[in-house]
């Protein structure tokens, strides 16, 4: 019975399951960070490039406008265009001046946006790199007692003296190794 509980919860194999849970979640998340932020940025600079369009083009139908008034209000010698043309001009110069700012404000936080996904591309590749050299961390402890104990093995098969040294802190396998120098100390006592 005892040996039934302790395969059903190895807490070696549960730690690592629980490890690459982990590194999977941290990836996943990795993932999504970078795909909604890229998606609602290039929404918000989609949606405020075609504000801008918009704008310029209106701002430039307007000067338009604005032109062809002053040079029919110039060809006739109507005293009363003269005046609704300084009025318009100076109205046109507001309203201009106005879009202009406008168009500049679109453009800084567009500016603005490309500058805060950037800080959150290099949020992301920094995340990225801390999992990576993590996984590379955990690999090195499953990997290495791995190879070391197949190495034990593959000597004391072809009748190689093996000595054997402890694993390093952290190793997995533990119990796996115990096991195998009972099995080499025990074959070496029986030849």
């Amino acid at each position: 019975m005892n040996k039934r509980k302790l395969f059903l919860f190895n807490p070696v194999n549960y730690r690592i399951k629980k490890i690459f849970l982990l590194i999977s979640v941290i990836l996943i998340c990795n993932l999504c960070i970078i795909y909604s932020s890229f998606y609602f940025i290039s929404i918000k600079q989609t949606f405020n490039t075609k504000n801008t369009a918009e704008l310029q083009k209106a701002v430039d139908t307007d000067n338009n406008i604005i032109k062809s008034f002053l040079i029919l209000s110039q060809k006739t010698d109507s005293g009363k265009y003269s005046l609704a043309a300084d009025k318009i001009t100076a109205d046109h110069q507001a309203s201009y001046d106005t879009a202009t700012n406008y168009i500049k404000s679109i453009s800084e936080q567009n500016k603005n946006i490309t500058d805060m996904f950037k800080i959150f591309i290099a949020i992301i590749t920094v995340l990225t790199l801390i999992t990576f050299l993590f996984i590379i961390m955990i690999f090195s402890k499953i990997v290495g007692p791995a190879f070391y104990i197949n190495r034990l093995i593959e000597k004391h098969l072809e009748g190689e003296t093996v000595d054997t040294h402890d694993l390093r802190n952290g190793d997995e396998f533990e119990d796996l190794y115990g096991n195998v120098k009972k099995l080499i100390a025990k074959s070496k006592g029986k030849a």
